[in-house]
């Protein structure tokens, strides 16, 4: 069985943070960013998972606050 997809989880706000080391508006490095569409199913979910807890860590809430994903 395989997995699909996740969604990218750009929320069309770029804003990279270069101390962080990640855009403030979905939460991925650059690596993570510019590979996105070549990453597996599994390694997308676990990009979303880190991203999350990245966000989570602002001080200020961002951009991404609900789970709605944009289709690539």
């Amino acid at each position: 069985m395989s997995a699909t997809r996740a969604g990218s989880p750009c929320v069309d706000v770029c804003m990279y943070d270069y101390g962080r080391d990640f855009c403030t508006g979905c939460g991925r490095t650059l690596i993570e960013i510019s590979s996105w569409s070549y990453y597996t199913p599994e390694k997308q979910q676990q990009i979303i998972e880190k991203c999350k807890k990245r966000l989570d860590s602002l001080p200020d809430p961002c951009y991404n606050q609900d789970t709605t994903r944009r289709e690539e």
